[in-house]
């Protein structure tokens, strides 16, 4: 049964405490239990976590290590190649052709001296 507000902060304090009076010990969380269930939970969980990072790591690293060979060493699907697109006259808009692409990017090269010895005669007439 809700009791009523009280109309004062004085009023409100004694109710307050009449409250917490009015509660049993048995009723109070003992929170050193509550603690040292969390850190059991905790280490329990970090423990199975150990069982199975070391379950990965030995007896399931040949399985694992043959399954990521076979999927990054499958073979590409055939290329499909399309029909050419032609306007209305016949003559060819676009058409399907394999073009490969190539990146250089100079700093991965050595650079090039310019030391006549490299070419092994002097280019005087050449350079």
């Amino acid at each position: 049964m809700p009791t009523p507000p009280p109309t004062s902060t004085q009023n409100r304090r004694s109710a307050i405490k009449a409250r917490i009076k009015a509660k049993s010990p048995d009723k109070i969380i003992n929170y050193r239990f509550r603690l040292l269930l969390v850190c059991l939970v905790l280490l329990g969980s970090q423990v199975g976590l150990a069982v199975r990072l070391a379950y990965l790591q030995v007896a399931a690293a040949p399985f694992l290590k043959a399954q990521a060979r076979k999927q990054q060493l499958a073979p590409l699907s055939a290329r499909t190649y399309r029909y050419p697109i032609a306007d209305r006259q016949g003559n060819i808009l676009a058409k399907d052709e394999p073009v490969f692409g190539y990146l250089l990017i100079p700093s991965s090269f050595q650079t090039i001296r310019s030391d006549r010895s490299i070419l092994g005669t002097d280019c005087k007439s050449a350079c």
